[in-house]
């Protein structure tokens, strides 16, 4: 009786612990799961800050029009209150540009890649979007893509603004005859605007200059001086208004008054 008892004893206990353990295992994976969905909270809420700070949203687009995922800077940027389906996505896009985005996914579809640069309008504001994304296949056929939608209006407005000043600016040298250049020494390179290309009677852009072949040009009379003064431009730091003279590629001698820095 007493063997037995004892053994009762013991698989009650067993049972105890055992139920006791699980329990504290399932705790301790609530736990570990709890800390791992804050972190991944975070992460999220990380991502979509700085999608919006960059003006950029990401999407994953079941083609079979099940599962589809959009991030909130998606709508914002499409100024959409939701999901929609291609074809009004498409009445959206710029007439011009419809074509091209069709011809882009479907080459996507064949070859797995997709990037495009297209006009939107939507509440009679034009922006300009550029969109990437990568179709993922099963069985060799398109089932989804995932990609990221950026909103590039503001960057295109100031690469064009900076064309636009760099034209002016090319224009203005033309018509004074001044001509800007930058020496990088450490790689024994001469920046030269195309005006300086024009004044030295050569085409612009036509080669890359060096000091040697700056110095090809100085007239031997104003040679050494010139070399002089740039020595002692080095040396001090100090860069005084300048003359010399020069031989152009056609042979004519010049006199070019300088200014550096």
């Amino acid at each position: 009786v007493l063997h037995t008892n004892l053994i009762d004893e013991l698989e009650r206990f067993a049972v105890i612990l055992n139920t006791q353990l699980f329990s504290s295992f399932i705790e301790l994976q609530n736990d570990q799961i709890n800390r791992m969905n804050t972190a991944l909270k975070k992460r999220e809420q990380q991502l979509l800050e700085a999608q919006d700070i960059g003006q950029v949203g990401s999407f994953e687009w079941d083609l079979a029009g099940k599962q589809s995922s959009y991030t909130p800077q998606m709508f914002k940027i499409f100024e959409m209150d939701g999901p929609t389906d291609l074809n009004s996505f498409l009445d959206n896009v710029h007439p011009d540009e419809r074509q091209k985005v069709k011809a882009a996914l479907e080459k996507a579809f064949v070859n797995g890649d997709y990037e495009c640069e297209y006009r939107y309008v939507k509440n009679h504001r034009e922006k300009l979007i550029l969109s990437r994304g990568k179709v993922q296949f099963e069985d060799g056929k398109p089932a989804r893509m995932v990609g990221t939608v950026t909103d590039v209006t503001e960057r295109h407005r100031i690469i064009k603004k900076l064309e636009e000043s760099e034209k002016l600016h090319k224009q203005a040298q033309a018509l004074t005859h001044i001509g800007n250049w930058s020496w990088l020494m450490a790689e024994n390179k001469v920046l030269w605007s195309d005006e300086m290309y024009r004044i030295y009677a050569l085409e612009p852009q036509s080669e890359e200059i060096t000091y040697e072949r700056f110095v090809s040009f100085i007239h031997q009379d104003d040679r050494s001086a010139r070399i002089a003064e740039i020595k002692k431009s080095l040396e001090t730091l100090q860069v005084e208004e300048y003359h010399f003279r020069i031989t152009d590629a056609k042979g004519i001698i010049k006199v070019l008054r300088g200014k550096g820095e």
